[in-house]
């Protein structure tokens, strides 16, 4: 049993499965304070169609064009999103893959995810990182059709749960497990979870922090903060996650361009 404080050595690992990557767009959104703040234009061969903001994350966003157009785009397609802001000396040109589109009252709503999610955060000003959040991190969602096991032992009290991972980022994942669960985790801040990336053959062992718990239907969904602390070679198991994250993130947008 570990104490407080105290850094963290590898136990057993549980099982790797291959998987489907999720999206980028995970990320925690935010809907911008004034609608004004920034003014959108969809570039298409076509022309630009005025466009508002309904969201936007570090990692993508989600507009509804203004007016009543013929389909602009199909899933998959790259769109030329023009960003119009008083904090910006010129006007954004971000290239987004769409992912979901949408028509609601004849107007068509499309969720874009940044083909460049770096560039993007090298062109945003500091007096815009925060409505873009940038400084989330890019997170992988797991198929749940292929569970990918997640331990849970105990920090401060010994104990050992299970779980089945929902996404993961190189700042902390969430995960899926028996409504029983709550009996102990609802009553600790800190655990130790151990997992195996899809496609990695590496066992994660981090010390972490319990941020969250959501009820969601039979089952409770966890989501933890790797805590530096209380983790053995944190920043290495850090660095290793997030180049894993990024390129699982950056192979899944390339197929699904090469699909449209």
């Amino acid at each position: 049993m570990q104490g407080a404080g105290k850094s963290l050595i590898a136990g057993r690992g549980p099982p790797t499965a291959e998987n489907i990557v999720g999206s980028r767009r995970a990320h925690y959104r935010t809907v911008p304070n004034r609608w004004d703040q920034l003014r959108l234009e969809v570039v298409t061969s076509g022309g630009t169609l005025a466009a508002e903001l309904l969201d936007i994350s570090g990692s993508g966003l989600r507009l509804t064009l203004v007016e009543e157009y013929d389909r602009p785009a199909e899933l998959g397609d790259t769109l030329t999103v023009r960003v119009h802001s008083d904090d910006l000396r010129q006007p954004l040109e971000i290239a987004a893959l769409v992912v979901h589109s949408e028509h609601v009252d004849r107007r068509w709503e499309f969720g874009l995810q940044f083909l460049d999610w770096m560039g993007v955060v090298a062109s945003v000003p500091k007096s815009m990182a925060t409505m873009f959040n940038l400084r989330a991190d890019p997170r992988l969602v797991m198929d749940p059709s292929i569970p990918v096991e997640v331990l849970i032992r105990g920090f401060e009290s010994e104990f050992e749960l299970r779980g089945v991972l929902c996404d993961v980022s190189r700042s902390g994942l969430s995960f899926s497990t028996q409504l029983l669960s709550k009996c102990v985790l609802n009553h600790i801040d800190h655990c130790i979870v151990e997992f195996t990336p899809p496609g990695q053959r590496r066992l994660y062992v981090f010390g972490s922090c319990i941020r969250y718990a959501t009820l969601t239907g039979d089952s409770l969904r966890y989501g933890v903060w790797f805590d530096p602390t209380l983790t053995a070679d944190f920043g290495l198991q850090q660095a290793t996650l997030g180049a894993y994250v990024e390129e699982r993130l950056e192979t899944a947008v390339k197929t699904l361009f090469r699909a449209s």
